[in-house]
């Protein structure tokens, strides 16, 4: 017997290769989708909380390689899917994660970031360069504690001709702040490389 959802919802967090994989697991265990739903395409950096209050329905299912957003799913009552670097992909709990906690959004609830030109040119396009993404959010997610520490985020981007530069400032109400600068290149008909 098949197992339907509406939409089966991705995670910034997935590499293409995962994606596929996964694509491949749910097609072998009979399970069918109506929509595949991009987070990095439609609502770019949107908070953990948001998805599950805005984005994910009872009838959804999320594809995650976040493990403690995937075992609050679960204990939600909501359908995800782990799948690691391995390309092992799991919709049990995981033993030993705690669930992470989802804070309720400040502000205004429906307003969601909006894909914009800029999140092509620095979002990375490859497995190995995306997975160092996720490792750098994840150590300034720990050092402040989580989510819900972070007070202050500000982001500035500039660019100037051919030249693109960003700017972080982060603060937290229990740790030192974190500041840091990168700037990229973006050259006609050639990829988009990183200025040291």
């Amino acid at each position: 017997m098949k197992t339907k959802f509406e939409k089966l919802v991705i995670d910034e967090s997935i590499s293409p290769t995962q994606l596929n994989a996964c694509l491949k697991w749910l097609e072998d265990q009979d399970i069918i989708y109506q929509q595949i739903y991009r987070i990095a395409l439609h609502h770019p950096g949107i908070p953990d909380s948001l998805i599950f209050k805005t984005v994910l329905n009872e009838q959804d299912a999320l594809l995650t390689s976040d493990r403690p957003f995937h075992n609050r799913l679960l204990a939600e009552d909501r359908t995800s899917f782990y799948i690691d670097e391995t390309l092992a992909i799991s919709r049990l709990m995981l033993q030993g994660i705690r669930a992470a906690f989802l804070p309720l959004p400040r502000g205004d609830e429906e307003k969601q970031a909006k894909a914009s030109i800029l999140h092509k040119l620095v979002m990375p396009d490859s497995d190995k360069a995306l997975k160092r993404l996720r490792t750098k959010r994840r150590r300034i997610r720990n050092h402040f504690g989580g989510y819900d520490q972070l007070n202050q985020l500000g982001l500035t981007v500039a660019t100037q001709q051919e030249l693109l530069g960003i700017h972080l400032h982060v603060a937290g109400s229990s740790a030192k702040g974190i500041m840091a600068s990168e700037r990229y290149i973006l050259e006609s008909n050639c990829e988009i490389g990183k200025a040291a």
